[in-house]
């Protein structure tokens, strides 16, 4: 059977059929969500129109999925270089491995789609916490080409003085910006109410529990 049906060849037809459902034009397996899906993730990559829940929900878990698109554009990479292409290992890994430009571009791309979204909102309705929810999602892309730039140095005393530094400040900027954001916007836990003596109100103005550790767990 291995010589005449490769068994890796079942990766391509696994991805292949996952796409083929996605994309399926017949009123079969839950056609109004797929489209509906579908739609949402055009209007993601082309915020055209005002931002609805379900839009911005969505970009939101595509920035929470970076990571797993850029493992998935390794595996297609793979795929496609060695069971369609039929190369060698060497030269597959010589292709998609981590030096490849097409990692930071799709670890990127969701955050340049919530950056836009934000931009949108603030045409739409002229808030200002727009602006700041923007400048979150732009923090996170010199993070990620710096990260990216290690495998493009060739000297490395250029990376250990210069990049690697402004690697390190750009994960700290943008690993403090979005914990401050989550925790004080996001879920309004007002951690950083009494410190910058924000004049707001906030979660435990308004709490369903006695007490506010209840809040903090849950």
């Amino acid at each position: 059977f291995k010589k005449t049906f490769p068994c890796t060849i079942l990766q391509v037809l696994l991805y292949d059929a996952a796409v083929m459902v996605l994309i399926f034009p017949f009123d079969i397996f839950y056609f109004s969500s797929r489209y509906f899906f579908l739609r949402t993730l055009w209007r993601i990559v082309f915020p055209l129109q005002a931002i609805s829940f379900a839009d911005f929900f969505l970009a939101n878990i595509l920035t929470s999925m970076a990571k797993v698109f850029s493992d998935l554009e390794r595996s297609v990479c793979r795929m496609v270089h060695r069971q369609v292409a039929t190369i060698a290992w060497l030269e597959a890994d010589s292709v998609c491995g981590s030096h490849s430009v097409a990692i930071p571009l799709v670890l990127v791309l969701p955050y340049l789609f919530r950056l836009n979204q934000c931009l949108r909102q603030y045409k739409d309705t002229g808030e200002k916490t727009t602006l700041l929810n923007a400048l979150k999602y732009s923090t996170a892309v010199p993070m990620i080409f710096l990260s990216a730039l290690k495998y493009h140095v060739f000297f490395l005393e250029r990376w250990t003085n210069f990049y690697r530094p402004l690697w390190l400040l750009s994960g700290v900027v943008n690993s403090s910006y979005s914990f401050y954001w989550d925790v004080n916007r996001d879920w309004d836990l007002s951690g950083f109410t009494r410190i910058f003596k924000f004049n707001k109100p906030h979660l435990f103005s308004h709490m369903l529990h006695g007490r506010r550790w209840v809040s903090f767990v849950m």
